[in-house]
């Protein structure tokens, strides 16, 4: 490994709604979630699109927050 650090995606609404394109990314977050929690079986489906409703609904409204902590890493074989 050469290198190691954190790439954090944090996205919250101001005044009510997201800048830029921060919607349309948290709604691309929501179906890639949904898509894969739906391959896995699970969580039943009316429990799943009850949760992906409420996640889209809460981008609508502003209300949603998105806090991802992730670990980007290079390295040599």
């Amino acid at each position: 490994m050469l290198e190691a650090g954190a790439s954090d995606w944090v996205v919250f609404p101001r005044n009510r709604g997201y800048p830029g394109e921060e919607a349309y990314f948290l709604h691309v977050i929501v179906e890639m979630v949904s898509g894969a929690v739906a391959a896995s079986g699970e969580v039943e489906a009316p429990a799943l699109q009850a949760w992906t409703t409420q996640r889209h609904a809460q981008i609508e409204r502003g209300e949603l927050v998105y806090l991802a902590h992730q670990l980007d890493f290079v390295g040599r074989r």
